[in-house]
């Protein structure tokens, strides 16, 4: 399966088991996710979810994009 259709699945399911709708924007070049990406950040647009490979997750860190979840995990008390 590939990267679109397993994340568009993964949303299916996720819709269905918690009636929350997922917008997925897809784009089919990294150079194009780095521009969509940073204009939705500038623009203040909320992303919930960014998804990318292992390098440009270390880019969109560097740049201030991504936040700790382990504060967020411990509210809930899951266990990792």
């Amino acid at each position: 399966m590939s990267g679109v259709a397993g994340t568009e699945k993964a949303f299916a399911e996720f819709t269905k088991a918690t009636g929350i709708e997922v917008e997925a924007i897809v784009v089919n070049s990294w150079i194009l996710w780095e521009e969509k990406a940073a204009l939705m950040i500038a623009t203040g647009q909320q992303l919930d979810l960014l998804r990318c490979d292992t390098g440009r997750a270390a880019q969109a860190a560097l740049r201030g994009w991504l936040i700790p979840l382990s504060p967020l995990v411990a509210l809930d008390n899951i266990d990792l």
